[in-house]
């Protein structure tokens, strides 16, 4: 399943590098992007995952806790809003897309 993707207009050709450098947070989507490696391990520690859980991720923003989700050996079903960070997410999660891990 990958990313949901919609129409991605302008915002699909902005930021294509694999951090998503350049990407701000959208005030009017109520985005803040996750950052802290610690409270990243601790949301991953937190749902005591076992290998193929799958975990629906709302809004992966650039991808920091996709990756250790990912990393902890979970199925990620993850839904992004925001066109202008889908083909970052797309670039960066190439390889668990193309095997559905992702």
């Amino acid at each position: 399943m990958g990313y949901q993707k919609e129409n991605l207009g302008a915002y699909g050709k902005r930021d294509r590098s694999s951090k998503g450098a350049g990407v701000f947070a959208k005030k009017s989507l109520g985005q803040n992007f996750l950052i802290s490696p610690r409270i990243v391990d601790s949301i991953v520690m937190a749902g005591e995952l076992k290998a193929n859980d799958l975990v629906i991720e709302i809004g992966p923003g650039k991808g920091v806790l996709t990756e250790k989700l990912l990393a902890a050996g979970a199925k990620v079903k993850a839904i992004e809003k925001d066109y202008r960070l889908i083909p970052i997410l797309s670039q960066r999660f190439a390889a668990e897309v193309k095997t559905g891990k992702l």
